[in-house]
């Protein structure tokens, strides 16, 4: 005997294979509260890096911007 969920009428077994499924889908991630959050600290490891490889520090803003979209788009 399965038991039914009054909502939707499904049994147990049906609503964990939905959950099931819906959880395997990775979720979004929030990219302009992300960028935010770590912008301050990938812009000290950029200059950081520059610094250490003796060049100027000028472009280290565009090195935080296209390292953030490679990973965005990857």
């Amino acid at each position: 005997m399965s038991v039914r969920t009054p909502s939707t009428g499904r049994s147990a077994a049906q609503n964990d294979q939905v959950d099931l499924r819906s959880s395997l889908a990775p979720p979004v991630p929030d990219w302009p509260q992300l960028y935010e959050q770590h912008r301050p600290a990938m812009f000290r490891v950029a200059v950081a890096g520059l610094k250490a490889a003796g060049r100027s520090t000028v472009d280290a803003l565009d090195i935080v911007h296209d390292a953030f979209n490679s990973t965005r788009m990857s």
